[in-house]
């Protein structure tokens, strides 16, 4: 893109998650599935509420560790939260990790400034005004 221009046209079906990610759990590959805005508003909530027993102190390990499991389980839906919860700790530790990893990279942004919608890929850590 050049310089000073501001893109003209998003294309929002092209940034609908990247099919290409996937995890192998007993046997058996399963794609992430990009977490919509319902399900992080959904997330949100949950957490706050662990947030609120912590503060009246009726927090514990257990209600955070299925929480975070129904968290994950709504990223993957051909796998069960049963699945999840027979996971060892490493790799409980490990699929967050790469969740998170996913999520702050992300797939390249489907823009362009071009009248006949070609797509542009933004550089990482560039935007439209040189930053």
């Amino acid at each position: 893109m050049s310089e000073g221009k501001l893109p003209k046209f998003l294309d929002l079906d092209e940034l609908g998650g990247n099919a290409a990610v996937s995890i192998k759990l007993n046997g058996k590959d399963h794609p992430l599935e990009e977490m919509s805005v319902e399900d992080f508003i959904w997330s949100q909530k949950e957490l706050a509420k662990l947030e609120n027993l912590e503060k009246e102190g009726k927090g514990n390990d257990e209600i955070a560790f299925e929480r975070n499991i129904e968290i994950i389980a709504r990223q993957f839906p051909t796998a069960s939260v049963e699945d999840f919860r027979q996971l060892k700790m490493s790799q409980l530790t490990a699929l967050t990790d790469f969740i998170t990893t996913q999520a702050t990279e992300g797939a390249p942004a489907a823009i362009s400034d071009l009248p006949d919608g070609a797509v542009a890929e933004v550089e990482e850590g560039v935007d439209d005004l040189g930053k």
